[in-house]
């Protein structure tokens, strides 16, 4: 008797890498998605959509604040015809709930999580590009196991925009982690890593898409043993982090000039040119 496919609530913010990650999930037989958060929040909880957006542009200025406007909502314009739907669209099409939040945390929202859990199915809520910070009483939540994952080297890079620090710090190695929700942001136990060279001939997006690629495979890959191994627990084993802790908050204009193209026209036509051929 084949092993029933484990359950995914998955939660994030819409974005073009976000949309890689859910359809890796959609594809395997081994996983069942079955609802959808979205997060409505653009940088702070309790503000408004423009008072973000005016944040951003004075803080981090306004190459990164386009290069946001290009991965999160003119994706979801546009993204259809790039060969990886936005998340809208792949809810739509797969007829998944969805809940739109800017609070998961909220009575309603937890509610919403609970209705989507199996007792009878091992289930995880998974959190991608997810930019809002899941409460005790939520990780608490019976018969749900927590995992995010992260676009960084834990725990030397935590945080907001890890693969925009990590090519500042001018790294030979990029890196994406699979890790245990925690309290305290980008703790947990790691589950399971992947990494890829630095190309200081390719923009932030290119690395940041390539390595969610590779991320939206690890992940489907180590749900997977979730599905095949024995027993109800659900999570497998992961290890403690190690290592100096660093946390980065949003980046300001000071990081920007050493980083060359947030984005770059070659690097997307080629990385969307690829999808579809791959299809």
């Amino acid at each position: 008797m084949s092993a029933k496919p484990v359950s995914i609530i998955f939660c994030a913010h819409p974005s073009i890498y976000a949309s890689l990650v859910l359809a890796a999930l959609i594809d395997d037989k081994r996983i069942a998605v079955r609802a959808v958060v979205l997060s409505t929040r653009v940088k702070c909880a309790n503000s408004s959509a423009l008072a973000d957006i005016m944040a951003i542009l004075r803080d981090s200025g306004i190459r990164y604040a386009v290069y946001l406007a290009w991965v999160t909502g003119i994706y979801w314009l546009f993204g259809g015809g790039w060969g990886v739907a936005s998340l809208q669209r792949q809810c739509k099409s797969h007829r998944l709930p969805v809940l739109s939040t800017d609070n998961i945390n909220h009575s309603n929202a937890q509610a919403f999580i609970r209705r989507h859990i199996n007792s009878n199915h091992k289930n995880f809520l998974l959190t991608a590009m997810f930019n809002q910070k899941l409460s005790i009483d939520l990780l608490a939540i019976e018969h749900l196991c927590c995992i995010n994952l992260h676009p960084g080297k834990l725990p030397q890079y935590r945080g907001v925009d890890p693969v925009l620090m990590m090519l500042r710090d001018q790294v030979s190695d990029c890196e994406i982690t699979l890790h245990k929700t925690a309290v305290e942001l980008d703790s947990g136990e790691i589950l399971a890593t992947r990494a890829m060279p630095v190309d200081t001939n390719r923009s932030l997006f290119w690395h940041q898409y390539r390595l969610f690629e590779l991320g939206a495979a690890m992940a489907t890959q180590w749900l997977g043993r979730c599905c095949e191994q024995a027993g109800d627990t659900g999570m497998l084993p992961g290890q403690a982090q190690q290592g100096e802790v660093a946390y980065y908050g949003w980046p300001d204009r000071s990081a920007m000039p050493a980083l060359g193209k947030l984005m770059g026209f070659s690097d997307c036509w080629q990385l969307f040119s690829r999808v579809k051929k791959l299809k």
